[in-house]
């Protein structure tokens, strides 16, 4: 992005020198493209027509992403799932981790979830057909998430599993049929290496202990303060991904696999 009247934390967003080291350590092209304030209300109006519907996500700078690659390719890879299997938003999960009943944990998690919109609003917003889904509670859609998964939790392991598996089951749908409709929209394929199959098994089984530090402990970010969240949180806990970053040390410099969670920064 155009950093050129950025100030403070936003100078910490751009991540193109680390792109750029990337490409030098495995000889591969490397091209950039930077995008102003501007270029989002320009693409707005076919944005919305690929996309057929109201999406949030990736949508704004996957539309350039891809339009950029498909001058050079036709198939590229793209990380989307790494963060859902494997901890990558640690300071959602812990709002979770210390419960007395599956009740209580859907409970918070529900209000965690929730924090943009509450039941108010939604009626406000959905008044032209309110007669016609008054009867249906976004609680309990949420609650139907875990219908078929285990209830009986005991540890915060257990709660964290359960964190994991509702955004598998809905946050990482979202991304993916954004990425594949931005995608196509260029006659680009993507490819997700992090949900091959035996990956995701593999991910499945692995112990929560190894993709996150502190299980025991709620570390609290405030999401409604200004800021890059989690920048924040990855400076207080240095955690998420940790048998990722473990594994790819081999491969790739320290300064990127211990490097600070970047995310949607807000």
């Amino acid at each position: 992005f155009d950093l050129s009247s950025a100030s403070g934390i936003e100078l910490t967003f751009d991540e193109r020198e680390k792109a750029e080291a990337m490409s030098y350590q495995f000889k591969t092209e490397h091209y950039e493209m930077v995008l102003k304030a501007g270029d989002m209300e320009r693409i707005l109006p076919k944005l919305a027509w690929h996309l057929e519907e109201p999406r949030v996500g990736q949508s704004y700078p996957n539309y350039y992403a891809a339009k950029l690659a498909s001058k050079f390719v036709k198939v590229v890879f793209s990380g989307t799932g790494g963060d859902e299997l494997f901890g990558g938003y640690p300071w959602r999960y812990y709002r979770a981790v210390v419960n007395g009943s599956f009740e209580q944990y859907t409970e918070k998690y529900y209000n965690y979830w929730q924090r943009m919109m509450d039941d108010q609003q939604l009626k406000n917003i959905f008044s032209p057909i309110w007669e016609d889904v008054n009867h249906i509670s976004t609680r309990n859609i949420f609650k139907d998430v875990f219908k078929n998964h285990k209830e009986d939790l005991e540890t915060p392991e257990d709660y964290i599993n359960h964190s994991l598996y509702f955004e598998a089951k809905t946050f990482l749908h979202g991304l993916l049929v954004v990425e594949d409709k931005l995608s196509m929209a260029h006659g680009l394929e993507t490819r997700l290496p992090f949900l091959d199959n035996d990956l995701v098994d593999f991910a499945m089984c692995c112990p929560v202990n190894l993709k996150l530090n502190n299980l025991a402990e709620e570390v609290r970010i405030n999401e409604n303060e200004s800021g890059n969240k989690p920048f924040k949180f990855f400076q207080k806990t240095r955690d998420g991904k940790q048998i990722l970053r473990d594994v790819m040390k081999r491969h790739i410099p320290e300064v990127v696999t211990q490097a600070e969670k970047q995310g949607i920064s807000a």
